[in-house]
């Protein structure tokens, strides 16, 4: 009895992320690797300028 609640209860707690994987991510990565990648904004991607080179004399 202990071996069934113990499953019934790990599925109840990752069945929705197991779902969820199952559905999106493993059926295409590549695109959830670009989506991601993509939501990163410019200013970080971009290399930064040092703020002294900022300053007008």
């Amino acid at each position: 009895m202990t071996l069934a609640v113990f499953f019934g209860c790990t599925f109840i707690a990752f069945g929705p992320a197991l779902g969820l994987f199952l559905f999106t991510i493993a059926h295409d990565p590549l695109r959830i690797i670009i989506l991601i990648a993509g939501s990163v904004p410019l200013q970080r991607r971009r290399a930064r300028v040092p703020s002294r080179l900022l300053v007008w004399a």
